[in-house]
C-alpha cells in the first residue's frame, strides 16, 4: 500500500489436468526442462500407443496406459512451462501439481 500498488490474485485448480494433457506436449516440456533427447524420446514412446484393458462380468474397459501412469511429475513439467510464461513483469506465479496461484501488482492511479 505504501507503494500505491493494488495486488490481486487468482487461484486455479485445473480439473482433469493430467487426464487432458496432450501426450505430445509432455516430451516437448521435458526437453524444455533440459532432459536429453533419449529421455524425451523414451517418455514419448512410453506414453504413446499403449493400452490397458480390464474385463469384469463381461464388460471390458480399455484405457490408454499413458493416462494411468501420467504422474504429477510429468504433468508438472507441463504446468511449470505455463508458470514460467506467466512469471515476471509484476506477476508472481507458483504451482504444485495441478494447482496454480498467480499474484500480480499494478500501480494504482
Amino acid at each position: 500500500m505504501e507503494d500505491r500498488e493494488v495486488t490481486s490474485g487468482a487461484f486455479l485448480d485445473i480439473v482433469g489436468a493430467f487426464d487432458s494433457t496432450s501426450l505430445d506436449i509432455i516430451p516437448k516440456a521435458a526437453k524444455w526442462h533440459g532432459l536429453g533427447d533419449m529421455i524425451c524420446q523414451w517418455i514419448g514412446c512410453l506414453l504413446g500407443g499403449r493400452k490397458i484393458a480390464a474385463t469384469l462380468a463381461g464388460e471390458t474397459l480399455e484405457r490408454s496406459l499413458a493416462r494411468c501412469i501420467l504422474s504429477p511429475l510429468l504433468g508438472g513439467i507441463v504446468v511449470d512451462k505455463l508458470i514460467g510464461g506467466l512469471d515476471g513483469n509484476s506477476c508472481y506465479t507458483v504451482g504444485c501439481a495441478d494447482d496454480i496461484a498467480i499474484v500480480f501488482s499494478v500501480e494504482s492511479t
